[in-house]
């Protein structure tokens, strides 16, 4: 991806902002920039920045310094060791696992394209102002960079996300939705989708419950449900 769409977006990001009337900042991507034009085989997209308050150390276009999961502090924990940081870690080291990527964990997620589906902050989902906007506006940005990055792997923590990028999924890639699978966690009855684009399964979308919440990669009662939920998502046909 150039950077003139990078920084396109970035303005377009700045301009809905001032719009609407958001105050507590923005965030986009939680990796380098730099990772748009490497052809990332992963992408790993959450709903929105969380939190109150913009903190001088998190930067709002890009993370530029390594990954926000594994080098910046959130709440109030040394670099990489909040609750969800650690959550996405043990994910991505299941992928490595199961997807046999070469390299550990950290070259994984360096290697990954990750972000917010709509970059304006929020304490929770339900305090998110102009939520339709805020999603229409998402779907736009995504659509224009999956226009030129093109991931197989799609994971993401919340169901808007999850309907939004199988329509922007379908419509960059020219893949149809081919198949489905409702799986569950361990974690009560709460279940993980899997969702197939074209023939052959070249492209999939993983989500799962939030990880800030289920903390599925470190709870027992899970391991066979998660060991089973991502032998599905990375197997190739």
């Amino acid at each position: 991806m150039p950077d003139k769409i990078f920084q396109d977006i970035v303005d377009q990001i700045k301009n809905f902002e001032q719009e609407y009337g958001y105050e507590l900042g923005w965030r986009f991507l939680t990796c380098s920039k730099a990772v748009l034009k490497s052809n990332p085989k992963v992408a790993f997209i959450t709903l929105n920045p969380g939190g109150s308050r913009v903190r001088d150390d998190h930067p709002s276009a890009s993370c530029e310094n390594g990954n926000a999961y594994l080098v910046e502090s959130w709440k109030n924990q040394r670099p990489g060791e909040s609750l969800l940081q650690k959550q996405v870690q043990k994910m991505f080291d299941k992928i490595r696992e199961k997807a046999n990527c070469h390299g550990g964990m950290r070259k994984l997620i360096e290697s990954t394209l990750s972000g917010y589906f709509i970059p304006f902050r929020s304490p929770n989902r339900n305090d998110l102002k102009h939520k339709k906007e805020a999603f229409d506006f998402g779907e736009k940005i995504w659509l224009k960079i999956l226009e030129t990055v093109q991931p197989e792997l799609f994971i993401c923590i919340e169901k808007e996300t999850a309907k939004r990028l199988k329509k922007i999924i379908e419509t960059t890639y020219d893949l149809p939705e081919s198949k489905s699978y409702k799986l569950q966690t361990g974690w009560g009855n709460y279940t993980a989708d899997i969702f197939e684009f074209g023939s052959n399964a070249e492209v999939k979308l993983l989500r799962l419950p939030h990880l800030s919440r289920f903390t599925l990669f470190t709870s027992k009662k899970c391991e066979k449900e998660v060991d089973n939920i991502f032998s599905r998502f990375c197997s190739k046909p």
